[in-house]
């Protein structure tokens, strides 16, 4: 069966500010420290173009129903290139992740977590059509909204924004489009 499947970012920037760590370093007038980071998954090892493997926590933030592939093809037809490094982070409605975990989110609210909340910059996307389990992906025109929540229970809506990923009818190889979040993106859960 195919479906519109969502790929997420070869580099997803996030900037996380983690909780007041006793430290001579830092000032009691100011406990807490942004670490920008951006999220490339070089560090781990999903499968050539299946998005099969669970990322879950990633640079301390549980990545919710989005899993790890590696991009490219058999004969580098029918593929969408990451702006950064060979792996990204993909969903699908009918991919294991999205099946076992829920709706994709980005989130800091997971056992044992260190972070209080993390300020979504930007990101890059493309969409395709394909299986969650296909060697080979077509760009796929598509139009991305994604929200931030200030609460646990993704009751406070502090900002959505969405995105339009455009290609040609013929189109069968694409780059991922860079999204620039809204400044609205901050003190997200």
């Amino acid at each position: 069966m195919m479906n519109k499947v969502f790929t997420a970012g070869a580099a997803i920037l996030a900037v996380a500010s983690a909780n007041p760590i006793a430290s001579p370093q830092i000032s009691p007038i100011q406990p807490f420290f942004a670490l920008p980071q951006s999220a490339r998954f070089d560090n781990d090892q999903g499968l050539p173009g299946v998005a099969a493997s669970p990322i879950g926590i990633y640079d301390d933030i549980y990545w919710q129903g989005f899993s790890l592939a590696i991009t490219g093809s058999v004969q580098n037809v029918f593929i969408v290139e990451p702006n950064t490094g060979s792996n990204l982070a993909a969903f699908a409605r009918n991919d294991l992740a999205t099946i076992s975990q829920g709706q994709p989110a980005m989130t800091v609210n997971y056992a044992d977590s260190t972070i209080d909340h993390f300020d979504l910059s930007s990101f890059y996307y493309a969409c395709v059509y394909a299986t969650e389990a296909s060697i080979a992906a077509k760009p796929q025109s598509c139009t991305l909204t994604i929200r931030g929540y200030k609460d646990d229970a993704a009751k406070q809506l502090v900002a959505e924004q969405s995105f339009d990923f455009n290609v040609g009818v013929f189109q069968t190889n694409a780059q991922m489009s860079k999204a620039d979040v809204s400044i609205a993106f901050r003190n997200c859960t």
